[in-house]
């Protein structure tokens, strides 16, 4: 008998009879294709992601936020980019939760939504450990918008590394910090800030202009 598909692909694609080797060439192939065929990628990658190694985690966190950082980010007025970037927020959580990175593309894209897109978005910030039951942190997260020059994704992830570095520095800096950077702090464990003041905090400070 001869051999089967299965086998006569793993001769050819060795690396893909591991998993680590297998998602190592997903996460390769996500720099070439297609949004549609991404949204694929993503949906495998997903399930494969418990067993991945974490210098894996590390690539696919890197390779996911360059890929929402485009000169034309993945627009969720697209069906299929915003299946994309829904994947790709949720890989971006389940690879690391205290990631500022992770934080600002969930609320950069919050704001660069449409509205009624806004729902799922704030499920993922509460997938964070966001505890905002008043909605008082997405109140203030769009007074961050209501400059008309900010018209882009790119814009808007300034902004909000900006008010973020703002809230940490006042967090650090001061004995008491103004309520609301408290309250931010509080409700916002993704961000790392724990302990009595001054604080630390445990954040990469990159931000993407």
């Amino acid at each position: 008998m001869g051999a089967g598909p299965q086998h006569a692909a793993l001769q050819v694609y060795p690396e893909a009879g591991t998993v680590e080797g297998l998602a190592s060439m997903l996460v390769a192939l996500l720099k070439e294709t297609m949004w549609a065929d991404r949204v694929h990628i993503l949906q495998v990658l997903l399930r494969l992601l418990p067993d991945m190694s974490s210098d894996l985690h590390g690539q696919l966190q890197g390779l996911l936020i360059h890929l929402l950082n485009l000169d034309q980010p993945p627009s969720l007025q697209d069906q299929t980019q915003k299946n994309f970037v829904m994947l790709a927020l949720q890989l971006l959580l389940a690879c690391s939760l205290e990631s500022q990175d992770v934080v600002l593309e969930l609320m950069s894209y919050f704001l660069y939504s449409p509205v009624h897109c806004r729902p799922e978005l704030k499920k993922l910030l509460h997938g964070l450990g966001l505890q905002d039951p008043e909605g008082f942190l997405f109140e203030e997260m769009m007074t961050w918008a209501q400059d008309t020059s900010l018209d882009s994704k790119a814009a808007l992830r300034t902004r909000c590394c900006q008010k973020l570095e703002d809230m940490i520095q006042q967090l650090q800096l001061r004995p008491r910090a103004p309520r609301l950077a408290q309250f931010w702090a509080s409700s916002f464990p993704a961000l790392s800030i724990s302990g009595d003041f001054p604080v630390q905090v445990e954040v990469n400070r990159g931000c993407v202009a």
